[in-house]
């Protein structure tokens, strides 16, 4: 059985330590709730079933699940291509916007 990660939204603290733990980089911030914080959203594609994540998780909101049973979106890798120079944040996100 191979076992991968979900991250219970409703539980998360949104502190983002399972984001720095994850040795595969299959966690990627989700959006901003309204309560604040920003719970993960996990990348199938990218789990390797370790646990780490579920391991910092300081309220247990991860938990394995069998990926046979799980239908998980695989969330393709994003390539944005910035400008040289960059004058402010808010030009950098207007680009990205736009560019989305």
């Amino acid at each position: 059985m191979e076992l991968i990660y979900q991250v219970r939204a409703d539980s998360c603290a949104g502190c983002g330590a399972c984001l720095l733990t994850c040795p595969e980089h299959a966690l990627q911030p989700g959006p901003p709730r309204t309560g604040g914080g920003r719970p993960p959203l996990v990348l199938a594609g990218r789990c390797n079933g370790c646990g780490e994540c579920a391991e910092i998780c300081p309220v247990d909101a991860i938990d394995a699940v069998n990926a046979a049973d799980t239908v998980m979106p695989v969330q393709p890798a994003v390539v944005v291509v910035l400008p040289v120079a960059v004058q402010s944040v808010a030009a950098t996100a207007q680009a990205v916007a736009v560019a989305g």
